[in-house]
């Protein structure tokens, strides 16, 4: 069985982790926007968009993949599979790739034809 890759989208990951760091360490006594006070609060609303930030890094950016329409096909058994909600080959487990472009992406497979 074919280890699938893991992806993930490490600048929101980091950027998310730096956010959260300084949500954590900076007080909202010395938060201020000029001469404008910024809410307690404030630490918080940058608390939950560093966690959205790293959600969406390691996990959210799949969801968008997940949601193809059109016909699908596996890379490993070029099995075709016309079930949009199925996300994985149900023969061999590995991810499913949309049918439109499939052989522009993996030309080997065009010769097996």
């Amino acid at each position: 069985m074919a280890r699938e890759k893991v992806k993930v989208k490490w600048m929101s990951v980091l950027g998310g982790c730096i956010l959260l760091i300084l949500s954590i360490r900076t007080s909202p006594e010395t938060l201020a926007y000029g001469d404008i006070p910024v809410p307690e609060y404030t630490n918080w609303v940058l608390g939950g968009l560093a966690l959205l930030l790293v959600w969406y890094g390691s996990l959210g950016h799949r969801l968008h993949y997940n949601a193809k329409n059109g016909p699908q096909v596996c890379p490993s058994c070029q099995k075709t599979v016309t079930n949009n909600k199925q996300v994985k080959c149900s023969d061999c487990n590995a991810l499913l790739e949309p049918l439109d472009g499939f052989y522009e992406r993996h030309p080997e497979f065009k010769e097996k034809l």
